[in-house]
C-alpha cells in the first residue's frame, strides 16, 4: 500500500473516530508490510488478516479486539516456544476475544508474560482488567 494512500486512510478513520466524517478504517487483509503505524489511532479499525510484518506498531491507540494486532504484537516479544504458540494461536483462534485470549494464555503458561507487553496501552489494561 502506498504511504498516500495509507495516511488517507488513517486520517479518514480519525475523523470518523471524531465523528467529524470519514470513515471506519477497513485494512483487512492488506499489505501493511514496513507500514509506519507510529502514533496511528487505530482504536476501532479492522486489520484482521492484514500482513503487519516488519510495520512500525508504535501505535498510539490500539485496536484492542484485533487479534491480528495483538498476535503480532506478542510474536515480535516472544522468546519461548510456548508463547510463540500462544501468539500463533491468538491469530487463529480468538474469537471470543478476551475471554478465549485468558483462558488460552493461562494453558499456556504466558498470561503475565502477554499483560506484561500488552498493558503498555491502557486499552487493554481496560479491556482486560487488572493492572
Amino acid at each position: 500500500m502506498k504511504v498516500t494512500e495509507l495516511k488517507q486512510i488513517l486520517d479518514d478513520h480519525k475523523k470518523w473516530l471524531n465523528s467529524e466524517g470519514g470513515k471506519r478504517t477497513n485494512l483487512g487483509c492488506a499489505n501493511l508490510r514496513d507500514a509506519d503505524l507510529r502514533d496511528a489511532n487505530l482504536r476501532d479499525a479492522n486489520l484482521e488478516g492484514a500482513d503487519l510484518r516488519d510495520a512500525n506498531l508504535s501505535v498510539k491507540y490500539p485496536p484492542v479486539n484485533d487479534h491480528t494486532f495483538i498476535s503480532e504484537v506478542l510474536y515480535r516479544k516472544a522468546e519461548t516456544d510456548a508463547q510463540k504458540d500462544f501468539a500463533a494461536r491468538v491469530r487463529m483462534e480468538m474469537h471470543e476475544y478476551w475471554e478465549s485470549f485468558i483462558a488460552l494464555a493461562k494453558k499456556k503458561r504466558v498470561l503475565t508474560w502477554a499483560k506484561d507487553i500488552l498493558f503498555q496501552w491502557e486499552e487493554f489494561k481496560a479491556k482486560v482488567g487488572g493492572s
